[in-house]
């Protein structure tokens, strides 16, 4: 249908949902609340879109790597995940400071999502377009900033040169093996995920022993299971 057609279906899905919200008759403060959520993820989505589409890894410092993705992750994916928790909180009388840990929680956990995902897609068939995409268009990745915290400088460069050499991806799969780095970004990645759910006990002495945080656990340990991760409890 071409790319006008599809930037305006893209956009009409964007304000849709606020039509939704209107119909569910809800408290004019809650509804307002709810709106206030939803605005504020979705302005944060386009930032983190942003980033990803503005940065060029190439031109970064390799230290400032993990801080891009960071920032580009707890924006983009961070921001939807964040806007389901605390729409739910919102929806059910939570007070002001209940919801405001509830989205701390809700991007990391889109981070870790993030995180999961990047490195998964290193994974995937060399013949699937997904496969190696974020290094090949060099955007920012967990790909790079793991690769640049598995390495020191020389190491890194090696990566690069690799990744610049793709579609031919022998150079690259040899410097996964070399550098053990599936196994060190699975344990990066754990350990991200078991911090976020750390601080979100952190706010409340009852939250472990909720139905909410069970819920959470158990999409955790779904989440390690299909990127290949040992399950473990949060």
């Amino acid at each position: 249908y071409g790319i006008p057609l599809a930037l305006n279906a893209g956009n009409y899905l964007y304000f849709q949902p606020f039509a939704a919200i209107e119909a569910l008759g809800l408290d004019e403060l809650v509804e307002l609340k709810i709106y206030r959520l939803c605005h504020e993820a979705m302005l944060n989505a386009h930032l983190g879109q942003a980033l990803d589409l503005g940065a060029k890894i190439s031109e970064m410092d390799r230290h400032s790597l993990s801080d891009l993705c960071q920032n580009t992750s707890r924006l983009k994916t961070g921001a939807l995940t964040a806007l389901a928790l605390t729409c739910g909180a919102a929806l059910a009388g939570a007070k002001k400071e209940t919801i405001a840990y509830l989205k701390s929680f809700g991007e990391d956990f889109g981070v870790a999502l993030q995180r999961f995902d990047d490195i998964g897609n290193l994974k995937l068939e060399a013949s699937d377009p997904k496969c190696y995409e974020d290094l090949r268009l060099e955007r920012p990745s967990w790909a790079w900033a793991l690769a640049s915290e598995a390495s020191n400088d020389a190491r890194y460069r090696d990566f690069v040169r690799a990744a610049h050499a793709l579609p031919n991806c022998e150079t690259l799969t040899t410097w996964f093996k070399e550098n053990s780095f599936f196994a060190f970004a699975q344990t990066e990645n754990e350990k991200y995920l078991e911090n976020a759910f750390k601080g979100l006990k952190a706010n409340s002495h009852t939250v472990s022993t909720s139905e909410g945080y069970i819920l959470l656990s158990s999409l955790a340990d779904k989440l390690r299971s299909a990127y290949g991760t040992i399950s473990q409890n949060a």
